[in-house]
Parts: C-alpha cells; sequence; structure tokens
C-alpha cells in the first residue's frame, strides 16, 4: 500500500522524491504530536517532512491540537488524497507553513482553523519555491483574531510560491482572507470558485481567469469589495439575503478604475450593491440581475461612464441608473452606461434615476444600447425628473431591434442610429421621442406618445413601413404638430396636423405608405405616389383641423406635376366606400423640393388621403352628385359639382327613353338647384352633361322622378358587373314599401330585401358579396305593380 502510494506522489508531485514523508493513520485520539498517528511512526519533522492525508487509510481526519510554528519553521508539502477530508484546527494562533507547497486533489477537502484563527501558509520563508494546487475544496475557517491571516503566498525578491485553483476555495470565517503578493501568483482556473460566506472582507488579489465564479454570500452589516490588484475575468455572484448594507458601504469596486468580466446580481437583502463609477468609470463583461438591488452611480462633482461590454439582463429585482448615496447632498451629476450586447428586461424594475432635483447639469441617467433592446416584462421607470435627460439611446452602428413593453415615469427614447431601429412590439412613451439620427421603422406595431414629440431634422423621420401608426396624445386645442412619418428610410413625407379652437379630438394616429390606396382614383398617373391615412380617437368637428402634406419631386407619378396645384382625395369608407374631394377646391404648393401643400381642412377624418393635380381624383361622372325628389306636381334637382376647374360647359338634361336627352338649363356657378314644372308623362331621366376645355364630353349618372299618381320603376344597377356591393337607383311616384327579389337565370331565389321608397329618386346599396359567380335578375314588387326586370353578371 506504501509502495503505491509512493509511486503517485513521485508522479505528481516529484518534490516527494527528495523529502521524507509522514502519512496519516490517525489510530490515536486524532493527535497531530502523537507518532502513532503517522506512518513511519513518528511525530512530523519541521523542515524535512511532507505530509500525506490518504482518504484510502483514513477517509475523514479531524486534529484539534496542531501545534504552534514560529514563521520560520516549515514542513515541505502537504497533500489530500483520495477524497479525504481533513479538518486542521488549534487552541492558539498557529503558523502552519508548507514551504514546497500544497496538493488537494479533486474529491478531497481541507477545512483550516475551524475552532480558532490559523495562519496556513502556502510557500514563502525558505529557499525552495512552492507550487500549490488545489483541485477539490479549501475552507478557510479561521475565526479569532483579525490581524491573523488565514492563507498566505509569499512572493519575495527571488522566489515565487505559486497557487493555482482547479476547485474551490471557501472563505467562511469571521476573519477569513487570502494575502497574496503577486495576484498572476494565485490564480482560480476554469471551473474554479471562491465562495465567501463570511461576513465583510476583500476578494483576494488573484487571478480569476474566464470560467471561474466568485459566489459572495455572507453579507450582513459589512459589505466585501474587491481588490484593485485582482484580475476578474470570470464571474462575480452576489447572493447575500441577510445583507443590511447599502450606499457607500455597499461598493463594490475599487477606488481605481477596475474591469470586471460578468456580474450576476441574485439578493442583496434589505441593502443594495453599489457600482461606482469614482473616479474613472468602470467596464464590466456582462451584467446580469435576478433579484436585489444594484446601483449604477456618479460621484457627486463629475460626469461619469461605465460600460456593460456585452449583455445587460433584468430578470428581477431593482437596477437603479444614476442612484443617490450616502452624503448625497452636492451637485449631481449625470453619467451614461454604454450597453455593447443585448439589454433584456424580462422581470424587477430598472428605474433610470432616483437622485434629486437639484442645479444644471442634473444627476440624470442615459442607456446607451448599441445593440438589440428587448423588454418582455418588468417596468422601466424614472423617479426623479430631469426633463427629457433620463434616456434610453438606441446608438448602434448597425440596425437595432426595440421592443420596450411597460414604461413608465420621465423616460425619453432617443433614436441615434443611422441604420435604423426596428420596433418588434407596440410601444406607448411616457415622455418624449427623441429622434437625432436615423430612425425608427414601425414595422406592424404603433407607437403612442404624448405630446410633444421631438425632432431637430428632416433626416430624422418615423418609418410607417407596414400597418404600424405614429399616435400621438394631448395635443393642445389650438397647436400644430409635425408628424414625420415616411414610407421607406429613404423618403420623408410628414403630416402637418393643426388643431383649431373647438376641435373634438386631440389624439391623432397617421401613417404613410406608397401607393394610392384603394384603388378608384381617376387618374393615377396625376397623383403623388403617396397614402397618407389618418385617424382621429373621434370624429373632429368640421373645420377644426387643418392639414398639410410634404412630399418630393421624385414621389410623383408619371403624368403629376408636383409644383402645380393640387387637390386633396378622402377614400369614404362605407359599402361600397368611394372617393371624394375633402375640401372641395385646389392648393398651390409651397418650397421648391420638397414641396408642402395645405394647409386643407377636411370635414371628417379617418381612412387614407391622396394628392393629385386638379382633375385626377374623381372622374367628372363621379365628381358629380345628382338628386331628385317628387315635390307635388314637379321635380325637384339638386346637385354638388366637386371638380369646376375644367368645366367648359355644364348642362342638366332630361328623357323619357335614357336614350335621347334634351337640355334643360346651363348650370351657372353657385346655383345647384332645379325645379322642373313640365314633367313629361310617365318616368323623366334626368343626368347632368359636362364638357371639358378640350371637348370631352361626360355625365352624371341618371336618376328619375315617375310622373304618375302612384307607381315605382328600377332605373339601374350600378355598377351592372358587380363583384360585391351595387347601387341600386329606383324611381317612385309616392311613398311606399318595396321588395326587391334577386333571382337565378332559372327563376330561383337567392335574396330578399324590402326597402322604403320616397317620392322621386331612390338609391340603395346592396350586398352582393355572397352570390357565386353568374348571371342574375333582379325584379321589384310593390302594393302598386312590379317593375320591370334589368339583369346583372357577378364576377
Amino acid at each position: 500500500m506504501k509502495k503505491k502510494l509512493l509511486i503517485a506522489f513521485v508522479f505528481l508531485c516529484p518534490l516527494f522524491s527528495l523529502a521524507a514523508i509522514k502519512t496519516w493513520t490517525g489510530l490515536v485520539n486524532n493527535s497531530w504530536i502523537v507518532a502513532g498517528n503517522w506512518s513511519p511512526a513518528a511525530v512530523p519533522v519541521i523542515g524535512v517532512d511532507d505530509i500525506l492525508f490518504d482518504g484510502g487509510t483514513t477517509p475523514i481526519v479531524t486534529i484539534a491540537d496542531v501545534p504552534a510554528f514560529t514563521n520560520v519553521q516549515s514542513f515541505g508539502f502537504f497533500f489530500a488524497n483520495n477524497n479525504v477530508t481533513v479538518t486542521l484546527s488549534s487552541a492558539s494562533p498557529t503558523y502552519l507553513l508548507f514551504s514546497a507547497g500544497l496538493q488537494i486533489q479533486a474529491g478531497s477537502r481541507v477545512n483550516i482553523g475551524a475552532a480558532t484563527t490559523t495562519l496556513f501558509v502556502f510557500g514563502g520563508f525558505t529557499t525552495t519555491a512552492a507550487t500549490t494546487t488545489i483541485d477539490g475544496t479549501l475552507d478557510l475557517q479561521g475565526t479569532g483574531f483579525a490581524n491573523q491571516k488565514s492563507y498566505y503566498v509569499y512572493n519575495g525578491s527571488t522566489l515565487n510560491a505559486v497557487a493555482k485553483v482547479n476547485g474551490k476555495i471557501i472563505l467562511s470565517g469571521s476573519f477569513a482572507t487570502i494575502t497574496n503578493a503577486n495576484n498572476t501568483n494565485l490564480s482560480f482556473e476554469n471551473g474554479a470558485s471562491l465562495d465567501i460566506t463570511r461576513d465583510g472582507g476583500a476578494v483576494p488579489a488573484a487571478n480569476f481567469k474566464e470560467g471561474s465564479t466568485i459566489t459572495v454570500s455572507g453579507v450582513v452589516l459589512s459589505s466585501t469589495s474587491l481588490n484593485s490588484g485582482g484580475i476578474y475575468d470570470g464571474l462575480i455572484i452576489w447572493n447575500s439575503p441577510l445583507q443590511t448594507t447599502s450606499g457607500g458601504g455597499a461598493v463594490l469596486l475599487p477606488a481605481a478604475n477596475s474591469v470586471i468580466d460578468s456580474l450576476r446580481v441574485i439578493n442583496t437583502g434589505s441593502g443594495t450593491l453599489r457600482l461606482s463609477t469614482n473616479p474613472a468609470g468602470y467596464s464590466i463583461g456582462q451584467v446580469e440581475v435576478q433579484g436585489g438591488t444594484l446601483e449604477l452611480s456618479a460621484p457627486a462633482g463629475s460626469i461619469s461612464n461605465g460600460t456593460i461590454a456585452t449583455d445587460l439582463k433584468i430578470i428581477g429585482g431593482t437596477v437603479i441608473g444614476n442612484a443617490t448615496y450616502t452624503g448625497d447632498n452636492l451637485a449631481h451629476y449625470p453619467m451614461t452606461l454604454n450597453v455593447g450586447g443585448y439589454v433584456t428586461i424580462t422581470g424587477g424594475t430598472f428605474d433610470l434615476t432616483n437622485r434629486p432635483l437639484t442645479t444644471n447639469p442634473g444627476g440624470a441617467f442615459q442607456l446607451n444600447a448599441t445593440s438589440n433592446v428587448a423588454q418582455t416584462a418588468g417596468t422601466i421607470t424614472a423617479t426623479s425628473s430631469f426633463g427629457s435627460q433620463n434616456q434610453i439611446i438606441m446608438g448602434g452602428a448597425i440596425s437595432q431591434n426595440l421592443e420596450l413593453d411597460n414604461i413608465t415615469g420621465p423616460v425619453a427614447l432617443v433614436i441615434n442610429n443611422a441604420q435604423g431601429v426596428s420596433l418588434q412590439n407596440a410601444m406607448t412613451l411616457p415622455s418624449a421621442l427623441v429622434l437625432q439620427t436615423g430612425y425608427l421603422q414601425l414595422n406592424n406595431f404603433t407607437t403612442t406618445l404624448t405630446y410633444p414629440l421631438i425632432f431637430p431634422s428632416a433626416n430624422t423621420k418615423v418609418v410607417t413601413n407596414a400597418a404600424g401608426f405614429l399616435k400621438i396624445t394631448s395635443m393642445p386645442a389650438s397647436g400644430s404638430v409635425v408628424f414625420p412619418v415616411a414610407p421607406t428610410a429613404a423618403t420623408y413625407n410628414p403630416v402637418t396636423i393643426a388643431t383649431l379652437a373647438g376641435a373634438v379630438s386631440n389624439d391623432y394616429s397617421v401613417r404613410v405608405e406608397t401607393g394610392n390606396n384603394p384603388g378608384g382614383i381617376y387618374n393615377a398617373t396625376r397623383t403623388i405616389n403617396r397614402t397618407w391615412y389618418i385617424t382621429p380617437a373621434t370624429n373632429i368637428t368640421s373645420n377644426t383641423v387643418n392639414l398639410s402634406f410634404q412630399y418630393a419631386g421624385t414621389d410623383a407619378n408619371a403624368s403629376c406635376l408636383p409644383a402645380a396645384n393640387m387637390e386633396l382625395g378622402h377614400f369614404i369608407p362605407g359599402a361600397p366606400g368611394a372617393w371624394n374631394i375633402d375640401p372641395s377646391g385646389s392648393v398651390l404648393p409651397t418650397g421648391a423640393d420638397p414641396y408642402v401643400a395645405g394647409p386643407y381642412a377636411p370635414g371628417t377624418l379617418g381612412s387614407s388621403f391622396v394628392l393629385g393635380n386638379v382633375g385626377a381624383i374623381l372622374a367628372f361622372e363621379k365628381a358629380i352628385s345628382l338628386n331628385a325628389q317628387k315635390q307635388n306636381n314637379k321635380a325637384h334637382l339638386t346637385w354638388t359639382i366637386s371638380n369646376t376647374a375644367d368645366i367648359k360647359l355644364a348642362e342638366l338634361v332630361r328623357s323619357n327613353d335614357t336614350r335621347n336627352f334634351a337640355s334643360l338649363v346651363v348650370l351657372s356657378a353657385g346655383v345647384n338647384s332645379f325645379d322642373d314644372e313640365k314633367l313629361l308623362s310617365g318616368t323623366n331621366y334626368y343626368r347632368i352633361k359636362i364638357t371639358n376645355q378640350n371637348g370631352k364630353i361626360s355625365y352624371s349618372a341618371i336618376v328619375a322622378v315617375l310622373n304618375k299618381e302612384s307607381g315605382f320603376d328600377i332605373v339601374n344597377l350600378m355598377p351592372n358587373v358587380v363583384t360585391s356591393n351595387a347601387i341600386l337607383n329606383v324611381t317612385a311616384a309616392q311613398k311606399t314599401k318595396m321588395d326587391v327579389l334577386v333571382t337565378d337565370v332559372t327563376g330561383r331565389q337567392v335574396q330578399k330585401i324590402q326597402f322604403n321608397l320616397i317620392a322621386g329618386s331612390n338609391q340603395f346599396t346592396m350586398d352582393l358579396s355572397a352570390l357565386n359567380a353568374g348571371t342574375y335578375q333582379i325584379i321589384g314588387y310593390t302594393a302598386e305593380g312590379v317593375s320591370k326586370t334589368i339583369r346583372f353578371v357577378k364576377q
């Protein structure tokens, strides 16, 4: 057995070949100073022997009488092997030195100073360099004296004592510390950990490599802080549920500028953990907050910056951007936190600043995100207001995604990305949207904010590339707001909404897209290739809102003259829905290029708006509305004509067979009614005939008056090739009810509708969308008889 162990020692630690090995057997009262507890049977000799604890012989070792040695005496090498647990302590302060070093194999554990403080030294004070390797666990449990250290790695002028940790070191005693002369001599490798379960104390100066972990869990009254001589390339976990210390007493970073790879905050009890930027800021690879309170703060009298190189994750707890601290009664200065990776918030609270208001520049906080920001839960807020200085800045160099779920308080969103920011959800902002550089792309999501919208130039915009709207609420009753919308990143087509006294709605939603939508414009080649959608929270009162539209010359369609008179087309939804001129009349655009058309004072808002040269929106027949009523023995005719600029001659004409029309009267400007007191026998058909400047003739739809004591007739169905809805024109001699039957070509009834007729011309919308494609007939029935039959085709 001993021979096998000796071979193992030579393989693992060549130093053993030069020294005597004392192996613990533990046969007599677990006493260090009993010879029978060692093999060979003799108490280990200082300066000569190496010490071996082998779990294959004695798996659990507890020694309470380790003798007190002077600091010039030492053993050779300390070795814990084969899943052994060793507890060493002494009744008095003890210097226990191992000049050749220490090796704890994986699965083995060494506890030092369980009863009192011991000074457990590996390396130094000898002429031989020492090497320590901890693959298992070393628990430093010293509890007795503040001036005693539990672990020491010596680095003199000519000697190096090197310690490498692949397993775990625990600082659990009241005064358990590690003193290291050079952080390069003590390294925590990938997978290694340092657990600080005691109250207070400093993290030792060591090289914490990538993949290592520091866990702080014992803070109560005194905080643990980092050592300015340390290299922190691993993960720091803060999880102290009994912590009460906070503010200036809970600063993790040393006074000098520090670099940390990763920080995870799980619990700070009733206290806080502070990352102070004093004096030169800090750089952290990644920060994750699961619980507790993490404070990011600039000191009084200093504008400061912090950097998180990769991700900031807030899962729970509270993060305060620029927080107050003890003695914070001087000038309050802002700070900026630059985040190079993702900002992800799935819970908790991110309070940008809680500093009190004071003199300029003010203690605000700016989160400058250079990659994606995603808040799917939790709250972003600010409990102190510094105007629009509490900011979330989208400041990347490549396109960023943005998702903000719940923002309250005086927090402004700043777009400062020339490559654009793409919205990923519907967003409501409690404060300003500041367009500094680039654009915010809405996609299918609406952005809502309270008046005012702040933006410095036309080079910054909101891109309404899909179904998303820009919505501004609480506009003043008499004010003007520019909605800086554009259909693409390369264009700009803002709308100015000026609310006038008496306006009912002060919440407006706007977006713009390319094309003229829906279709049905008379001459789309003479329009601006844009459709603006403007929707109020409630219907506006007529003439209480003015609209102005901006477009570039390149936005005009092929035959459109961008600098010529523009009329505003407004699509009125309904069944079937139609384009209208709203308001009537035209406006000469201002500006060279870009141009501004407006202001227009529409009678209503809702649906879509299109700009076009005069005469582009409606054909003459669609621009004329003609109505006829039978009054006693005459026909009372009224009309409106939307387009008048190109008219040479307008006449009211009449017929008794819908084929041969004769002129009744030439229409004069400003006159919109006529009484026909000489009715023809039977049905009188009327329409308005328009002759334009180049001789082209157009007509309005036909209306009819029945010159009989009773009876009715169906005049026509428009159109007679139907896709969904159609207008049925009927004339009646008196007020009555009419049943309308729709049958297929075999005579089978497919639809029946009842209408109330008035004396004169009647128009009804019929929904024929449910019919299959084919040919159909319409017949009307009243108590006075049956109408003629008309046919139509359903596509």
